[in-house]
């Protein structure tokens, strides 16, 4: 009996495993790369620039794929169907990595995203091939979307800390697949060349080169092969460059020209027709690029470009990179924009977006937390002295969630920024409680700031209160020389507070 179970067993295991058949290799007619890819080797093509990959369509019921990779902090972002994607960190050396298994034995979609960069702590990878079922094979992928848009970028374009408020330089926290140039491209049905280089800067900043001197390469950190600009031509161009070059000390000057020179010298020769937006992020650099972005596009305008104009993104939260949420309300500004100016209907606006209206704040009632790394829910920063900000689910003042300030002997509050007029009066609210029994002291507050993130004024309401959820507001008239408002709860007297509700009213 116990020989027949064995054997039964085995037989199960024969059917259940994968048989994989030989490699599909990497110049199969129907596979679909993206972005830049070095074909130098056609058994061993290479990517090094944020947001590239492939797309695939196959049968059987599993699929797995070979890499080499540099220095084992590639990450890649791989999506079975279409379904919720998953994470795979690529080894050091060569490494074969199963997919998936277990499928339906039908038709199967696979998509692999490379969410870092060929720089900054990451490096290039080889593509090898896949392995599927016997008697499976690769199907042809879906049509490319006629549109194409490009993107020249700095850290903000390619992801930088987007999976956390953090702002921290891990490539674990990377992704370039939720970066705005990839959900701008979901958003108009595009396909999207991301150029972007964390550091980099338009004249001067902090990478080693600028991005007139890399902007040709195949690979981001290789010096050749050249790119081959014949392969892809955009419709749309985007531009996102200046801030780093601003905190090096780079003049005004000095930035309009070199973004001028830019696009006539370099980007204008090899797409004569493409549609070129001058982008700038507001909330980032002291000196704002994005006081004169709308100079540099007229003035190449007055010259004789008239498929040149320029968009401001309105970014507020401080020096921190922007997670999926901000990255969604960008892609949103974006594509309004870049289909106005190509004659295209519309796009139905991404709900990820977490950017508030001028004079309003999102998220108010705490509701949407899609950033498992992140302490805080979407559109609300975190900022704390030896004690803890956390997402709470349960007894909520409206809805199921709101978040809880614990600050451990410092303190421990939340904030988020908007817009705001000079002399306008404007009214904070929240409700808040004491976690456990008794009173305490929680306060909220009206910020005042200027374009270089500098407080002007405050108004605070230090609300004593108890274990039950009681509304709290405060109201104050922004002064001369405000560019934004921070709302702010915060926890210092030691208790542990709830919050939940939040809102903002101008009049």
């Amino acid at each position: 009996m116990a020989i027949r179970m064995v054997t039964f067993l085995l037989a199960l295991c024969a059917v259940v495993a994968p048989v994989w058949a030989a490699t599909v290799t990497p110049d199969h007619p129907n596979l679909q790369y993206f972005g830049r890819w070095d074909f130098s080797t056609p058994s061993k093509p290479k990517t090094g620039w944020p947001g590239t990959g492939l797309v695939a369509a196959f049968s059987g019921t599993s699929i797995r794929a070979t890499f080499t990779e540099d220095n084992s902090n590639n990450r890649l972002e791989v999506s079975i169907d279409d379904k919720a994607p998953f994470t795979v960190r690529l080894a050091r050396g060569t490494s074969t990595v199963v997919l998936a298994q277990g499928l339906s034995n039908t038709t199967h979609s696979v998509r692999l995203v490379k969410k870092t960069e060929g720089c900054c702590g990451a490096a290039n990878f080889a593509f090898l091939g896949l392995q599927l079922d016997t008697a499976a094979n690769l199907l042809p992928p879906p049509p490319r979307p006629p549109l194409r848009l490009e993107v020249y970028g700095d850290s903000h374009a390619a992801g930088y800390s987007a999976e956390c408020n953090c702002d921290s330089q891990d490539t674990a926290y990377k992704n370039a697949a939720y970066a705005y140039p990839a959900l701008l491209g979901k958003l108009l049905g595009a396909q999207v060349n991301n150029q972007s280089w964390s550091g980099i800067g338009i004249f001067s900043g902090y990478a080693t080169k600028t991005m007139p001197e890399v902007f040709d390469r195949t690979l981001q950190s290789n010096v050749s092969p050249l790119w081959d600009f014949s392969r892809y031509t955009p419709d749309a161009v985007v531009i996102n460059l200046g801030d780093n070059d601003v905190y090096k000390g780079a003049t005004k000057a000095q930035i309009k020209t070199a973004t001028q020179d830019f696009v006539r010298n370099k980007l204008r020769p090899r797409y004569p027709l493409a549609h070129i937006v001058i982008a700038a992020s507001y909330g980032w650099a002291f000196n704002e690029t994005a006081n004169y972005v709308n100079e540099i596009a007229n003035e190449l305008n007055d010259a004789g470009d008239a498929r040149v104009s320029w968009v401001k993104m309105p970014w507020l939260s401080g020096q921190a990179h922007r997670v999926y949420c901000e990255h969604a309300g960008h892609a949103n500004i974006l594509g309004a924009h870049i289909a106005a100016r190509l004659g295209l209907a519309a796009p139905t606006p991404s709900p990820l977006s977490c950017l508030p209206a001028p004079g309003t704040v999102s998220n108010g009632d705490l509701e949407r937390d899609t950033l498992p790394a992140d302490p805080g829910p979407d559109g609300w920063r975190t900022f704390v002295s030896r004690g803890t900000v956390a997402v709470m689910t349960g007894s909520a003042q409206s809805g199921s969630r709101y978040v809880q300030l614990n600050p451990k002997g410092g303190y421990a509050g939340i904030y988020q920024a908007t817009d705001a007029v000079a002399f306008r009066p404007y009214t904070a609210s929240a409700h808040l409680r004491k976690s456990t029994s008794g009173t305490a002291t929680a306060r909220l507050r009206i910020e005042f700031r200027d374009q270089a993130q500098n407080l002007i004024s405050e108004q605070v309401t230090s609300a004593t209160v108890d274990n039950t959820w009681r509304a709290f507001a405060v109201s104050g008239q922004a002064p001369a020389g405000t560019w934004h408002l921070r709302v702010v709860a915060v926890s210092d007297s030691g208790a542990v507070i709830d919050v939940d509700s939040l809102g903002l009213m101008s009049y």
